[in-house]
Parts: structure tokens; C-alpha cells; sequence
């Protein structure tokens, strides 16, 4: 049975996540939201953007759509370079997507997911204070 106060603690907690959701933001960010690459191409150069005014540490692999898979263990027909790289605060860094060969099919279009993992670094004023701290990365799909 839907009580009044179960709508009401509902939508409390749907107004503090949307709070919260809009104070949040990835400094690394992708120019565009698909990558297409041509057949008769050697490669593709996807570039990236740190806005943040400190470094960021960042991770990127192809998939082919499990969320569950391993970095390590993803096997696509794709190589991307570099798979690991500090970018500089207010920089830019080109990744390069490269076919490897294989079996694509001939009669439809394939797709791969492009994944940019970006790790904050340490905020140095606790880091000197010795004090604990938790730094949380955040993976989420669309």
C-alpha cells in the first residue's frame, strides 16, 4: 500500500539525489559522443580535454559492450594507444583507434564502446595533514 509519507520520503530522496547529481562533473572530457570509423581508414584520432586546473590520471579501453569484462580481457578487432596516460591540467592528449584486422561483417555496421576512465589525484592539503581520506571513482554507462 502507497502511504502519503512513502511518496513523500520518495521524493525526498529523488530531490537530494538530483542535488547531488548536479554538483558532480568529469574534467576529462571526449569532443564528440561517437567515434565512426571508415573501413578504408588506417586509424582514427579521438581527442581528449582536461578543464580541471589540476592532473588527472586516465585509463582507456574499447569493449564491446559487456559491462562486467575486464579491461584486460576485452578482445576487439580495435587497438587503441595510449591505454594509460597523466594529463597535464588545462591540456588536451589525442587518443589513436587502429583495426588490427579480422572479421567485421560486411552487411551491417559493428560497434564498440569507447571507455575513458579518469582518476583524481590526491588532494595534496590533506595529503600533507596526514589525515584519512576516500577518494571515490565513479564508472557509470549510458
Amino acid at each position: 500500500m502507497i502511504t502519503k509519507q512513502s511518496i513523500i520520503n520518495k521524493l525526498i530522496l529523488f530531490i537530494s539525489l538530483f542535488i547531488i547529481s548536479t554538483s558532480l562533473y568529469a574534467s576529462v572530457i571526449i569532443n564528440g559522443t561517437r567515434v565512426i570509423y571508415n573501413e578504408k581508414s588506417k586509424s582514427k584520432i579521438v581527442q581528449l580535454v582536461n578543464d580541471n586546473k589540476w592532473p588527472a590520471l586516465v585509463q582507456v579501453w574499447l569493449d564491446n559492450g559487456d559491462p562486467n569484462e575486464l579491461p584486460e580481457n576485452i578482445k576487439t578487432p580495435f587497438s587503441i594507444t595510449p591505454p594509460i596516460f597523466k594529463m597535464s591540467p588545462d591540456a588536451g592528449q589525442n587518443l589513436r583507434i587502429t583495426y588490427l584486422g579480422g572479421s567485421l561483417p560486411k552487411d551491417r555496421e559493428s560497434i564498440y564502446y569507447l571507455n575513458i576512465l579518469e582518476i583524481p589525484p590526491e588532494n595534496e592539503s590533506v595529503a600533507n595533514e596526514k589525515q584519512n581520506t576516500m577518494q571515490i571513482a565513479i564508472r557509470f554507462e549510458n
